[in-house]
C-alpha cells in the first residue's frame, strides 16, 4: 500500500510542479499571447490544483503510516502557504481570462519568485529530510 500511495504522491508532485513550471516557462518565452493562451493556461492551473489536492491528501496519508515525523510535519507547515498560493494563482488566472494577458504575465511576474522560493524549500524538506 505504502509503495502505490508513494507512486501517486510523486506523480501527483510532478502534475503539480511541472505543469505550472512548464506553463510559466511557455508564456515568458512566446513572443505572440492571445486570450486562447491564457485559457490554455487557465486550464493547466485547473491541473495543478487538482495535483495539489491529491499531493496533499497522499502526504498526509504516507505521514501517518510514518508516525508523523518532524520533517514531514515541517513539510506540513510550509504546504499551509503553498496551498493559499494556489488559491491566489487559480484566482488570478481567472481574472486573467477576463483583463487579459498583460494581467497574467503581471501576476506571474510578481508571484513565481515567491511560489519558487517556497516550493524549492518544499522540496528540500520532503527529499532531504533534513531533521530526524
Amino acid at each position: 500500500m505504502y509503495s502505490i500511495l508513494l507512486f501517486i504522491h510523486i506523480l501527483s508532485f510532478l502534475g503539480w510542479g511541472g505543469f505550472s513550471t512548464g506553463a510559466y516557462i511557455f508564456i515568458k518565452l512566446t513572443s505572440e499571447l492571445s486570450g486562447k493562451i491564457v485559457f490554455s493556461y487557465y486550464k493547466i492551473t485547473l491541473i495543478q490544483i487538482i495535483s495539489f489536492i491529491i499531493l496533499s491528501i497522499s502526504g498526509f496519508i504516507l505521514l501517518s503510516m510514518l508516525n508523523y515525523p518532524k520533517w514531514g510535519l515541517i513539510g506540513i507547515l510550509f504546504g499551509f502557504p503553498l496551498a493559499l498560493f494556489e488559491v491566489i494563482n487559480f484566482i488570478q488566472v481567472r481574472r486573467s481570462l477576463n483583463k487579459g494577458v498583460e494581467h497574467l504575465l503581471k501576476f506571474t511576474d510578481r508571484f513565481s519568485p515567491l511560489w519558487t522560493t517556497f516550493f524549492l524549500v518544499e522540496l528540500y524538506i520532503m527529499v532531504f529530510k533534513p531533521v530526524p
